[in-house]
């Protein structure tokens, strides 16, 4: 085993996360003005058919990245709280049971708040 590379690695990929994590509120913050922007012109222009098929398909698209955003963000809070767990071996397990645990409360079905359910607002809208 080559000792120095794979240390040399290990640091690359931290370098990577720590990073991206840094990254991550310039590209929220692109995302939401490009949603912003798609919700001002449907609230100011007439829409066809087909273009609010469009529309709707690229406010998905970046409805999609703000929820990878957060989640990866999310994650990663709960990495950079607890990175320092990474010295110990013990302690590594335990890391990643956090990382699990935030990934698994990310997972958890929407609870809707308005309408009753998917179904009730599905109704609504195909009706």
């Amino acid at each position: 085993m080559d000792v120095i590379q794979r240390i040399s690695d290990a640091v690359v990929i931290l370098d990577e996360v720590d990073n991206y994590f840094k990254s991550i509120p310039v590209k929220q913050s692109e995302n939401d003005m490009t949603i912003s922007d798609i919700y001002h012109y449907i609230e100011n222009n007439q829409i066809s058919t087909k273009g609010s098929y469009r529309l709707i398909k690229e406010l998905k698209e970046h409805l999609l990245i703000r929820r990878i955003l957060k989640e990866d963000q999310e994650i990663l809070r709960t990495f950079v709280s607890l990175k320092s767990k990474l010295n110990l071996p013990e302690n590594r397990q335990m890391l990643l049971s956090e990382i699990n645990k935030t990934r698994k409360r990310l997972d958890a079905p929407y609870n809707y708040r308005i309408y009753e359910s998917e179904e009730s607002l599905r109704e609504r809208i195909e009706h």
